[in-house]
């Protein structure tokens, strides 16, 4: 019963905030339980330019270790993507999940 309803409210979830809170647990998990080193998912640009890529798109994927902080990061994350600074775009957004896409890839390659 429990695990419906925490599927349920998953499920509600908008597509792109569900792939990237996944995608946030998923790598903090793998840092957790020492799959990855935290090390491996720092931005560095002397790095990317050796070939390490993925360190573009890990960086904003680790918040840190299991705990406290990272609970209220990922609890945030929701209200905070969907009502803060998209809220101008709130109304072109709904049901165009590939535009949406569009305008996080243009900020996140328009990060220093």
């Amino acid at each position: 019963m429990a695990h419906n309803i925490f599927r349920n409210e998953y499920m509600q979830i908008p597509v792109v905030t569900r792939f990237y809170v996944t995608a946030c647990t998923l790598t903090t998990l793998a840092v957790q339980m020492n799959v990855v080193s935290n090390l491996e998912l720092l931005y560095h640009p002397h790095l990317i330019l050796k070939g390490e890529v993925w360190r573009l798109l890990t960086c904003f994927l680790f918040f840190g270790h299991l705990g406290f902080n990272f609970l209220f990061n990922m609890v945030f994350l929701y209200p905070l993507q969907n009502y803060s600074g998209l809220d101008v775009f709130t109304s072109r957004f709904r049901n165009q999940t590939n535009w949406f896409c569009y305008v996080c890839l243009f900020f996140l390659l328009g990060t220093p």
